[in-house]
């Protein structure tokens, strides 16, 4: 495991690497069941099983493949692809923070690729040629991956209803995400995969435009504006904004499925036509470049990229360097080092010019040799493939240098608010990285690590800042292995004016007590 990328109250998924012999390594995505999932809510297990199943029936280069599903210690795994890149959700959320929208031709790019890949899914066959029927049933951006190659592929086939799901949804029960649900899913009437057609009617408004199609007040009200395709405000501002996109939008959006394309296929069609002679992905790489904050980029995309670096807001990957890239992006020691060597290595070689041809070549080979090895030894490097160090596999990539312990205090606790750098409790057995802000509306994570062996419980004790003693809430963390846990919160309003937590370890077993801040004395945590 080397990354957390996303958790909800179920699952979490991880970045993780896959080894085997010969040296063979290959970055996946694991997501994995929490432990205790089961107790709560068997559903999520279904759902996660039948993700494994459906999708190891599908290949494409538009859909998430799914590699595997076992029980790794205790825990239902399904291992997949590693996209690296970011959801459209992510990519939405940036452009209307710099109060922008998508381009066009880069909307009708997505959609296209939506479309292939939905073709693919709902044509495909089991081993023995059976049609799978296949439904995806939760087709909304934030299950639609961008990557940083333009390509657009679909995930999460969890709630998808297929001729292999071995869980099947009950008669008149509606699964799926209320935003982005058909008519006929709302009321829980038998589906076909034309319901995958309309949730693309509603994703394609919600890229050309930033706004849902669908919005209500309320779940019931969101649920009859579907039920009667009610979206005047977001159809007036498409036909504005993306004139070319509303007949197909509008046969997309139909509450009678026999009234809207039959098929995927024929949408990828009419999408093809609308984006002309070019080939998928023609637009969405500038539109990664754009999102990525280049500069080198053709209108419309160098408008969007601009307004995004203006706010401060653009995406990152650090595996691709922009356009600009020059020497001033090398880091500073090292341009500061492969800067005085060489300039050394001119002088010295140029006063020993008398000196005969032979010898000058060995001596600057010789200084060329000190000052990579030089550089090598000050500047960090690829550790060696000893399998993953402890900052590659902490959760918030934070415990790379551990300050001075904090003072110990008379309840025999170590308390690390006072401080900005604390990171270590008692006798420096527990570390953390104190959480200063969060997000409405997001999740944050607490990451703990426990250097000494012992059958520990950790709980992450919180309230929401100006509470009470008496308002604590707890929630478990869950071990990782290695000596590592991790728990999750979503910020919701109750915590909308700032929160206070403390940490809490205790061993069952020596009945040692280890603890990060007090309720007398939390760490504070600022949302923005």
């Amino acid at each position: 495991m080397l990354e957390l990328l996303g958790e909800g109250a179920m699952a979490q998924v991880f970045r993780a690497r896959q080894r085997g012999p010969l040296g063979f390594s290959k970055e996946v995505a694991v997501k994995r069941l929490r432990r205790d999932a089961l107790r709560r809510d068997r559903k999520e297990m279904e759902a996660l099983i039948n993700e494994a199943r459906v999708g190891g029936q599908l290949r494409h280069p538009n859909l998430v493949e799914i590699y595997g599903c076992e029980v790794v210690s205790g825990s239902l795994c399904i291992t997949m692809e590693y996209v690296r890149g970011w959801t459209l959700d992510q990519v939405l959320w940036r452009c209307t923070e710099a109060g922008r929208t998508l381009p066009t031709a880069a909307v009708i790019d997505v959609l296209r690729q939506v479309a292939q890949g939905l073709s693919s899914a709902h044509e495909a066959r089991d081993e023995n040629g059976q049609p799978l029927g296949l439904i995806h049933r939760d087709l909304k951006p934030q299950n639609i991956f961008l990557d940083v190659m333009g390509t657009v592929k679909i995930a999460d086939f969890g709630l998808a209803k297929s001729s292999v799901s071995l869980y099947r949804t009950q008669d008149g029960e509606a699964k799926g995400s209320p935003l982005y649900m058909s008519p006929e899913q709302v009321s829980g009437d038998p589906l076909d995969q034309r319901s995958d057609l309309f949730a693309l009617g509603t994703v394609a408004v919600e890229l050309a435009t930033g706004l849902w199609a669908f919005e209500g007040s309320s779940i019931p009200k969101t649920f009859m504006r579907v039920m009667n395709v009610e979206y005047d405000a977001a159809r007036a501002v498409l036909a504005e904004l993306a004139p070319q996109l509303v007949p197909l939008v509008t046969s997309l959006l139909q509450v009678r499925p026999d009234s809207r394309p039959a098929t995927a296929r024929i949408v990828e069609e009419q999408l093809a036509q609308l984006g002309g002679a070019t080939v998928a992905t023609t637009h969405t790489v500038p539109l990664v470049h754009a999102m990525l904050g280049h500069s080198k980029l053709a209108s419309p995309y160098a408008e969007l990229s601009s307004a995004l670096r203006e706010q401060g807001i653009h995406l990152v990957d650090d595996n691709v360097v922009d356009d600009d890239a020059t020497w001033e992006q090398l880091p500073t020691l090292k341009r500061s080092l492969l800067s005085a060597g060489l300039g050394a290595s001119t002088v010295i070689i140029a006063a020993l010019e008398p000196w005969p041809r032979l010898i000058r070549a060995a001596l600057a080979i010789s200084i060329l040799a000190v000052l990579a090895a030089a550089i090598a030894l000050y500047i960090p490097g690829e550790p060696a493939d000893s399998g993953p160090a402890w900052n590659e596999v902490a959760m918030d990539g934070s415990y790379t240098e551990i300050p001075p312990l904090p003072p110990k205090q008379d309840n025999g606790w170590a308390q690390g608010a006072d401080s900005e750098a604390a990171t270590t409790g008692q006798d420096g057995l527990l570390e953390h990285q104190p959480i200063r802000s969060a997000r409405l509306w997001q999740d944050i994570s607490f990451s703990v690590r426990i250097r000494e062996p012992g059958d520990w419980r950790i709980s992450c004790h919180y309230r929401p800042a100006g509470g009470t003693e008496s308002s604590w809430r707890i929630v478990d963390l869950e071990a990782l292995g290695a000596g590592q846990y991790v728990a999750t919160i979503t910020v919701t309003e109750r915590l909308s004016e700032g929160l206070v937590y403390f940490l809490e370890a205790h061993d069952d077993g020596s009945e040692r007590r280890l603890g990060f801040g007090s309720a007398a004395r939390g760490m504070a945590v600022m949302v923005k």
